[in-house]
């Protein structure tokens, strides 16, 4: 899985999916650099994968969705 948002929620979600023993391979986030509890953060530019899943993380998701169609990704969650 890779969670789009590596703020709260993201970190949320990470620790949920850790619970339930579902594997994240990365966080994609275009502010935040680095990474989040051992999983690396990336943007979204920098890991170009259009058949790639994505949690969207945000209370503002649509901050997220317009950048993901514009590179032609359509496979989301929210």
């Amino acid at each position: 899985m890779i969670i789009f948002g590596a703020g709260v929620i993201g970190e949320a979600t990470l620790l949920a999916c850790r619970q339930k023993g579902i594997p994240v391979e990365y966080f994609i986030d275009n502010r935040i650099k680095g990474e989040l509890l051992g999983v690396p953060i990336y943007r979204l530019m920098d890991r170009p994968h259009p058949t790639v899943g994505f949690y969207l993380t945000s209370p503002n998701i649509s901050d997220m969705i317009m950048p993901l169609k514009e590179l032609g990704y359509t496979n989301w969650l929210s």
